[in-house]
C-alpha cells in the first residue's frame, strides 16, 4: 500500500476520539497497520506545547504566541513522525492538521487570512493529506458533550465556538468546490452509530478494503 495520509476534522464535541477509536479497530481487523498521529502533540516535544496550549492556568497567551506553538508543534509531527511514515508507504490516520489552525487561530479575526495561511504554512513541509473527513456539529451541541471539565481552548466560550463551526464548514465546502473527492462532511449530530458506518465506510474506499 503506497503512503496515505486521511485527516480527521472538526469542532470540539465532533466526536473525533470515537470515531477514531473505530477506525483503529476496523484497520486492525483487517491487519492493515496505520499511524495515528495526534495534533497538536504526537512527539515529545509535541505533548510538551500541547500541554502549554490547552492548560487553563495560561490566560495571558497572546493570540500570535498560540498561533506561533500550534505551528511548531505541528513541524515537529511532521519532521519525526508523518514525512517518515509516508516515505515508508504507511498509512497514516491523523487526528486534526493545518485546518484545525486555519480555522481555530482565525476565529476571532485578529489576522489577516493570508497572512495566519502563510505562518500555518510553515509547518507542513508540502504535506497535504489525501483526504479529510469533517465531523459537523454545532458548536452547542459539541460543548454539551464536551461537559465541565474544559481546557484552554474549549473554554473560550460559545460565540468563539460558533465561529469554529462555521469556519469549519465554510472551509469544506469551498475545498469540496474546488477538489472534489479530497473531503468528506459528515453530520455528527446523527447517532453515533450511523456516524461511525458513513465514516468506516469512506475510510474503507480510501484504504481499498
Amino acid at each position: 500500500m503506497p503512503g496515505k495520509m486521511i485527516v480527521l476534522e472538526g469542532p470540539d464535541g465532533c466526536g473525533k476520539g470515537t470515531m477514531l477509536a473505530a477506525i483503529k479497530e476496523r484497520l486492525k481487523e483487517k491487519k492493515i497497520e496505520a499511524v495515528y498521529p495526534v495534533d497538536p502533540g504526537g512527539t515529545e516535544i509535541g505533548r510538551q506545547i500541547r500541554a502549554i496550549l490547552l492548560d487553563p492556568a495560561n490566560k495571558k497567551m497572546s493570540r500570535m504566541t498560540e498561533l506561533l506553538l500550534y505551528v511548531a508543534s505541528r513541524a515537529q509531527l511532521v519532521e519525526e513522525v508523518i514525512r517518515p511514515a509516508l516515505a515508508a508507504d504507511k498509512l497514516v490516520i491523523c487526528d486534526r492538521f493545518f485546518v484545525s489552525t486555519l480555522v481555530y487561530q482565525g476565529a476571532e479575526d485578529w489576522i489577516p487570512e493570508r497572512k495566519l495561511e502563510e505562518i500555518t504554512l510553515l509547518g507542513l513541509d508540502l504535506i497535504n493529506p489525501d483526504h479529510m473527513i469533517l465531523l459537523d456539529v454545532p458548536a452547542e451541541i459539541g460543548l454539551h458533550r464536551v461537559g465541565k471539565d474544559m481546557d484552554r481552548m474549549e473554554q473560550k466560550g460559545l460565540s468563539f465556538h460558533r465561529a469554529v463551526s462555521q469556519r469549519y464548514l465554510n472551509w469544506a465546502q469551498n475545498l469540496r468546490k474546488a477538489t472534489p473527492g479530497r473531503i468528506t462532511i459528515v453530520d455528527a449530530t446523527q447517532p453515533v452509530e450511523d456516524v461511525r458506518t458513513q465514516v468506516l465506510s469512506i475510510v474503507d474506499e480510501l484504504v481499498g478494503i
